[in-house]
């Protein structure tokens, strides 16, 4: 932590405590993140961005976060506070959360509070009051009162864009991308309101406090269909058959569920496609090709 930032936090924090030690905190390639211990022996966590950031790089994640924690659903890391550099480098100050070890009533706890807050923050309108970033990819949140037209234009269609703009695909690949986004229509038909979605649900993305409590931390907040952060959790694995049984048991999944979440589950392949590289190519072309010929 260099002394800019450090000032920057010492400065924000109330009281006037002191900060006693820095800790370097695995952040991955987005942020930096940082442990600090003040003289109270109490702790914070703090955010940096590495590298380039978003203007509101941080606003909009706190808003993402106050909104989740808003309805008491699910344990969510208190936002204490915005500030930034001198050299106007953003920084994020949360609430510090010890770790714990999962129960093993840990996924259904998790099934159970994730399907209350789906359930309890719905509205009509689909997107968010800003842009915000999927891992490093920005992601586009304008508003819309339909929920497949959102897909098309602020999802898969702008994945699809972005791997032609980095040269990961080629024209047979655009043209099977196109098609699918013809039949999305069809694709997605389920008429179910628009729900506060954690938005980048990965295992990655859930913590266990010292009390056995899920947390969501580092969200992509915005407002959509509830199957699309579902989606998310059948990826990269770490979600148990009780949580999925929880959820279900909370507030039923309509028919066709899994169906549905393939396409979202290719927003995120895509995502990965144009973070990542080619390694992702087949994965993304033939789900493609699976949902064209459903």
């Amino acid at each position: 932590m260099t002394p800019q930032v450090k000032d920057a936090v010492q400065q924000t924090l109330a009281h006037g405590r002191q900060i006693a030690h820095v800790h370097s905190v695995g952040g991955g390639c987005i942020n930096k993140a940082w442990q600090l211990t003040l003289d109270d022996q109490s702790k914070v966590f703090v955010k940096e961005p590495n590298g380039k950031v978003l203007a509101d790089h941080f606003q909009v994640e706190a808003d993402g976060l106050n909104a989740l924690a808003k309805p008491q659903c699910i344990r969510i890391p208190n936002v204490l506070g915005l500030t930034q550099t001198a050299e106007n480098m953003p920084l994020l100050i949360l609430e510090h959360i010890p770790t714990g070890s999962q129960g093993m009533d840990f996924q259904t706890t998790l099934g159970k509070q994730l399907a209350t807050l789906h359930r309890k923050t719905t509205q009509q309108q689909y997107g968010w009051q800003g842009d915000n970033l999927l891992g490093a990819t920005p992601q586009s949140n304008r508003w819309s009162d339909d929920w497949v037209d959102f897909v098309r234009r602020h999802r898969l269609g702008y994945q699809f864009k972005l791997a032609r703009r980095n040269g990961h695909v080629d024209s047979q690949f655009m043209d099977t991308a196109q098609r699918l986004l013809d039949r999305l229509d069809t694709l997605l038909d389920c008429d179910e309101p628009a729900c506060l979605l954690h938005g980048d649900l990965w295992a990655g993305n859930v913590m266990c406090d010292d009390a056995g409590n899920p947390v969501l931390v580092d969200p992509g907040v915005y407002y959509g269909q509830r199957e699309a952060d579902l989606a998310m959790t059948h990826l990269f694995g770490g979600f148990t058959p009780e949580f999925y049984q929880a959820y279900h048991d909370t507030w039923p999944l309509p028919d066709g569920t899994m169906q549905r979440q393939r396409v979202y589950m290719l927003y995120h392949l895509l995502n990965h496609l144009n973070l990542f590289g080619r390694g992702y190519f087949g994965q993304c072309n033939s789900l493609m090709h699976e949902l064209l010929a459903a």
